[in-house]
């Protein structure tokens, strides 16, 4: 069974950035089901089910890691971001050296970077971003990887979505999309299936396959006590982005690291009149996936 899932995200390179270890750790703690378990980790669960998502600040290569009990060792490379199956991957961190301008708006700083072609553009700096959402965050609903079939093919891609399946409880978007889901369960519940959907289960964790990033992407889907309104408010554009469809969920923003070809977005859910799970919905709509 999936046991962990370690999101290993390397160490600022660059004096402008030296405090982001510091300032992502304070801006998610105060998230419910967030324990810092030191400077440099975080742990995100529910309660006793598995996986864990744990967060991990080194001086090592950006990556994520899936540990189970199976004998299966691989790993794979999207961009600057290493995907690994029970691998301790020991790439050495690479910086980039981006030229960015501040600009400002009356809610405060935000970057301009001047000297990349690829996306995203407009960003914020995780203490632009805090400057924000401080002790504003009650949970982190979800994370994730969003990578494309040009930096991973699509046979190592379902080599990766099999295993995973087979050692956790994965469910399809339900709308068609390739953007699976990982649902914390009991041991009982990855065997036999989920019969309780009232139990909060973040964070769930989502993988996303898709041609919309050229450059992989780290994601956090982290929960305010806040109105659309307001997070719009505190989000305007440029920086501040409404996918198509999701416009109702969330307000993404891009955070600037010196992180070579690794890309690390914020998706701030919009309070509603419903739950903010959506793993029930998920589960009957889309059915678990069956490797």
């Amino acid at each position: 069974m999936l046991t962990n899932i370690n999101i290993r995200i390397q160490e600022p390179q660059q004096d402008w950035n030296k405090d982001f270890v510091n300032i992502f750790t304070s801006l998610i703690s105060s998230g419910k089901n967030v324990f810092k378990i030191s400077d440099k980790e975080l742990e995100i669960k529910a309660g006793s089910l598995l996986p864990v998502t744990q967060i991990n600040f080194e001086n090592k290569s950006t990556a994520v890691i899936f540990k189970d009990d199976s004998a299966v060792v691989r790993s794979l490379r999207a961009g600057g971001l290493s995907i690994a199956i029970n691998e301790d991957v020991l790439d050495k961190p690479a910086s980039s050296l981006t030229e960015f301008k501040i600009l400002k708006d009356e809610i405060g700083e935000y970057c301009e970077v001047v000297t990349r072609s690829n996306e995203p553009r407009y960003l914020l700096t995780m203490k632009q971003l805090w400057d924000r959402f401080q002790g504003k965050i009650i949970e982190v609903n979800h994370t994730g990887i969003n990578f494309s079939p040009a930096s991973i093919p699509l046979p190592d891609y379902q080599f990766l979505k099999k295993h995973i399946a087979g050692e956790s409880f994965l469910v399809n978007y339900p709308t068609g999309e390739e953007w699976p889901f990982v649902i914390p369960t009991t041991k009982e519940e990855n065997l036999n299936g989920i019969s309780d959907t009232s139990i909060i289960r973040h964070p769930l964790f989502e993988l996303v396959y898709s041609d919309y990033n050229s450059i992989p992407v780290i994601q956090f889907d982290i929960r305010p006590d806040l109105t659309k309104e307001e997070v719009l408010r505190l989000l305007p554009e440029p920086y501040g982005i409404s996918f198509e469809g999701l416009e109702d969920s969330i307000r993404t923003v891009y955070v600037l690291s010196d992180i070579k070809d690794v890309n690390i977005r914020f998706d701030i859910g919009l309070r509603s009149t419903s739950t903010n799970s959506f793993y029930p919905w998920m589960i009957k709509e889309g059915g678990r996936f069956i490797k």
